[in-house]
């Protein structure tokens, strides 16, 4: 994992540099662009803050054995929902522009379709809060819980998706291994989640996010940094 990361790495160090960004685009467009990408950036960020701040000022919560659901039911649920609706809108907005790199393809628009899911289970998590454990189930409960089984399955059935369209991709080939593996660890972690439901239930659940929203930030970082060069630079990539 730390060299498929430091290549990552180093490959954004060599695609740097001075190089602008490409002119030729309408402005609007172009303003479009970077409030996307940089929102991809931010978005995923947001969202750990706002479980942060949520844990920290729960009373009597455990973020080892309780859902991240629950901090919904609290003071601070409002800004757990509005993360979870930023973070949903922000991934929907980000699939659109991966379009013009993934291209029309069959393969693709079934990947970019995925990605489009996961935004809208984020935005549903974030409207349809769970039920206080004991109570009846609402149809808010219902529409929150499978919403989070449905995130959590699908998840690494895009990554996996995704590292076979950047493998065929020069400008995103060297995402390939890190998707294998974001997708493999989706799927431990989702395991692991089921095994230990009742122990490491918080645990197991934000492993499962945080595995997802490093993966969504390194794609945006790295569809950002591919904006930065000018366009006949950007087609022989």
């Amino acid at each position: 994992m730390k060299t498929v990361l430091s290549q990552i790495i180093t490959s954004w160090r060599l695609e740097g540099g001075n190089r602008k960004i490409h002119t030729k685009l309408p402005a609007i467009r172009l303003i479009i662009y970077q409030i996307v990408l940089i929102a991809g950036i931010i978005a995923p960020v947001l969202l750990v803050i706002t479980d942060a701040i949520g844990v920290l000022l729960g009373r009597q919560y455990n973020a080892i054995t309780q859902s991240i659901s629950d901090l919904g039911l609290g003071r601070t649920g409002w800004l757990q929902s509005a993360a979870f609706i930023i973070f949903g809108m922000t991934t929907i907005s980000l699939a659109s522009e991966l379009h013009s790199e993934m291209g029309s393809s069959r393969e693709s628009r079934i990947g970019l379709r995925m990605m489009v899911l996961l935004g809208c289970g984020f935005i549903l998590l974030g409207l349809f809060r769970t039920d206080p454990l004991g109570t009846s189930h609402s149809i808010h409960e219902i529409i929150h819980h499978y919403s989070a089984w449905a995130e959590g399955g699908l998840f690494p059935v895009t990554c996996f998706f995704f590292a076979d369209l950047f493998r065929s991709r020069p400008r995103w080939n060297i995402l390939h291994r890190y998707s294998v593996f974001a997708g493999i660890s989706g799927c431990v972690l989702v395991v692991v989640w089921v095994i230990f439901e009742k122990n490491w239930f918080g645990l197991s659940e934000r492993l499962i996010i945080f595995n997802g929203l490093i993966w969504f930030e390194i794609i945006a970082v790295h569809l950002r940094n591919i904006y930065k060069f000018p366009q006949h630079i950007r087609e022989h990539y």
